[in-house]
C-alpha cells in the first residue's frame, strides 16, 4: 500500500515505531465468530497472491475501495457501521 510494514515478535513497526497488535480487542469489538470468519477469508484470498506480493501491493488500496462497507458520504458517514460482504471480498481480492 505504498509504505513499509515490519512485524517482529507480534509487534508491527510503522516508520520504525512499534505499534502493538490488538487482535484481542478486535475479537471483543466484532465477536470471536465474526472476527474469525473475516480472518479466515482474508488468509484464504491472500494465499492466492503468494509470489506476487509486489503486484498485490500496487492493487491493494483499489481492492479495498471495492469491498469496503458502504456508509453515507461526508460527515454523515463518520463513525457509521457498514456490513462487510465476505463474498465480495473474496471476489475482489482473489487472484
Amino acid at each position: 500500500m505504498g509504505f513499509k510494514l515490519d512485524v517482529k515478535d507480534g509487534v508491527v513497526f510503522v516508520k520504525g515505531k512499534p505499534k502493538t497488535t490488538k487482535e484481542v480487542s478486535l475479537q471483543r469489538k466484532y465477536g470471536p465468530d465474526g472476527y474469525e470468519k473475516v480472518k479466515e477469508v482474508m488468509i484464504e484470498v491472500l494465499e492466492s497472491w503468494k509470489g506476487n506480493e509486489a503486484e498485490l501491493d500496487g492493487k491493494a488500496f483499489h481492492m479495498y475501495e471495492q469491498f469496503r462497507p458502504s456508509v453515507p458520504k461526508g460527515q454523515q458517514g463518520w463513525g457509521r457501521k457498514g456490513e462487510l460482504n465476505l463474498e465480495k471480498l473474496r471476489e475482489v481480492v482473489r487472484k
